[in-house]
């Protein structure tokens, strides 16, 4: 005859079966797999397959304990001091290179001082695909970056424009040509820069 035993997910072992803690609860096809039957549960006699004995967990003993005492741990030598993460220097007295800046945008995704989100570090970065190796001119046209960056639509050129004054508010940019449409479709032109740099 079948006993009710435990509710399934129940952790209450509540019956012994063959001197073992044990419970009765239905089969689950993703625990109960034939290539894990006795090895914590096994198919009920009575149960035609849909009821399951499952096991109490067995406790592992504890690890042994090493006794023999440690050897006198060595001094290691100092740590070097860390550099400051939030401001980074202008390199080298000179103007900086496209290597130094990515370099130094590292870490600058998040909130607070300085920083930048994640779609204002792609922009930035595709702006800097368009600039001079010492970050001058990148002039690609709103239309241009906003393809680039995957925007598509009527606001497609106006979200690549916040981008932009964004990351100008923050430092990031710096304005050196104003675009005109008066003449020929000329484009604004970008220096990149980080806040402390200037």
């Amino acid at each position: 005859m079948l006993t009710n035993g435990s509710p399934a997910g129940a952790n209450v072992y509540d019956i012994d079966w063959n001197g073992r803690p044990a419970r009765i609860v239905d089969r689950d096809h993703h625990r109960h797999v034939p290539a894990t039957e006795g090895d914590g549960w096994d198919v009920h006699p009575e149960g035609n397959g849909w009821r399951i004995i499952e096991y109490a967990p067995v406790a592992t003993p504890a690890p042994e304990v090493d006794t023999t005492p440690e050897p006198a741990p060595v001094s290691p030598a100092p740590a070097p001091p860390r550099a400051e993460a939030a401001t980074t220097p202008r390199p080298r007295g000179k103007t900086p290179r496209k290597f130094e800046f990515r370099e130094a945008l590292r870490g600058r995704i998040g909130s607070g001082d300085h920083q930048i989100t994640r779609t204002e570090y792609v922009a930035l970065g595709m702006l800097e695909t368009y600039a001079n190796a010492d970050l001058t001119n990148a002039h690609p046209g709103h239309a241009r970056l906003a393809d680039d960056l995957g925007y598509t639509g009527a606001n497609a050129q106006r979200t690549v424009r916040e981008l932009l004054a964004s990351l100008a508010r923050k430092g990031y940019v710096v304005v050196t040509r104003k675009g005109s449409s008066i003449g020929g479709n000329v484009p604004t032109a970008y220096r990149l820069t980080l806040p402390e740099w200037g």
